[in-house]
């Protein structure tokens, strides 16, 4: 659902249902989640990074983006409190 939101431009809408499906355990949603929240809050992006490496939702490609991607952001990442 949150991929139709993101192609009707409904950004909003779209991270409501990335979040839900991330909650319900879909590491895809908690990948396409990271990307949506990182710029207002790195904290919890990491979070959802590296909740989705625990999933079997990924694949091989997408587990190296991730892992990539934590090693960029927890350095420049400044600590916020999570609140969401």
């Amino acid at each position: 659902i949150g991929d139709e939101f993101v192609l009707a431009n409904h950004i909003n809408e779209a991270r409501y249902w990335f979040q839900i499906s991330a909650e319900n355990g879909d590491g895809v949603a908690m990948q396409n989640l990271s990307v949506m929240i990182r710029d207002f809050n790195c904290t919890r992006a990491n979070y959802w990074l590296k909740k989705a490496l625990s999933t079997n939702d990924l694949g091989v490609k997408s587990r190296m983006s991730i892992k990539e991607d934590l090693k960029k952001y927890e350095v420049k990442c400044v600590p916020t409190s999570i609140t969401e």
